[in-house]
């Protein structure tokens, strides 16, 4: 049986707004993000993104990119011709410099693998290829926004892996809800945290798909502030998956422990 190709959820952006000050956004307020920062802003954090790339040269996330690799063979190389990878990236760590927007983690580091084409599409030997070296690079959480309906063994078996390694995997639900057993892979797989959404009245009446294990944190809606590639036009699509890098500040400090217990018998099995 061939193996399945793993895409970006399906999204849709109505605005690009251009923050033209420092811009803290609602969902981290939501979270309760801010008053964290006076205990960390990610100081030592490597972040491993699994994505569509990233602009390389973009003021917010220059300082922050320590690694970042192509294994789609793009002719792009390792820069996000597409512009979720981007924008995952500026949520997680865009730097605080009196302009643009915060990321959650203003001073932790971004590892990006490129497994997502230019297209948005990729494979799962791709994707394997860019779990092992995010891994070996020093990734301490791994972040993915991509899924796909059928599950895959190898991707599986690699992220059991970093998980061994006390990686924490953030994977995100998907967009297909709000059915039950609607949950794509890899977020599907028992051992990972599959990460859903809410918006700002903390309601998720759309989606995610349900999941007994889905955490819910905020979703981009048509007032998000996000970072995209500068030669990107207006109209351009930009990403969807905040849940799975806004998740990991307040998660990683305060469910850890239950993540830890819960991957416990995973990692005997390794």
């Amino acid at each position: 049986m061939p193996s399945p190709i793993y895409r970006l959820p399906p999204f849709q952006v109505d605005k690009v707004m251009l923050a033209t000050a420092e811009t803290i956004d609602w969902g981290l307020k939501l979270l309760g993000i801010p008053p964290l920062w006076k205990e960390t802003q990610g100081q030592g954090i490597n972040v491993g993104v699994l994505d569509t790339g990233i602009a390389l040269e973009h003021p917010d996330l220059q300082p922050a990119i320590l690694e970042a690799r192509d294994f789609t063979r793009s002719p792009s190389a390792a820069y996000d011709a597409q512009g979720h990878g981007t924008h995952v990236s500026g949520i997680i760590a865009a730097r605080r410099n009196a302009h643009g927007i915060v990321g959650v983690a203003p001073e932790a580091k971004i590892i990006m693998a490129k497994v997502l084409n230019d297209d948005g599409a990729g494979t799962s030997k791709d994707i394997v290829a860019g779990i092992r070296w995010a891994v070996e690079a020093g990734a301490d959480i791994l972040s993915m926004s991509l899924g796909s309906s059928e599950p895959d063994e190898e991707i599986h078996q690699a992220l059991l892996h970093a998980i061994s390694k006390g990686i924490f995997v953030i994977t995100a639900a998907g967009n297909e809800g709000p059915e039950l057993d609607t949950v794509g892979y890899p977020a599907g797989f028992p051992e990972m945290v599959a990460v859903g959404s809410i918006d700002r009245q903390r309601s998720s009446r759309v989606f995610p798909p349900e999941a007994d294990k889905s955490m819910l944190l905020p979703r981009e809606t048509r007032s998000l502030r996000a970072i995209r590639p500068a030669a990107m036009p207006s109209s351009a699509a930009l990403p969807w998956p905040l849940r799975s890098s806004r998740a990991w500040l307040p998660s990683l400090w305060r469910n850890i422990g239950k993540w830890e217990e819960r991957h416990l018998s995973a990692r005997s099995k390794i």
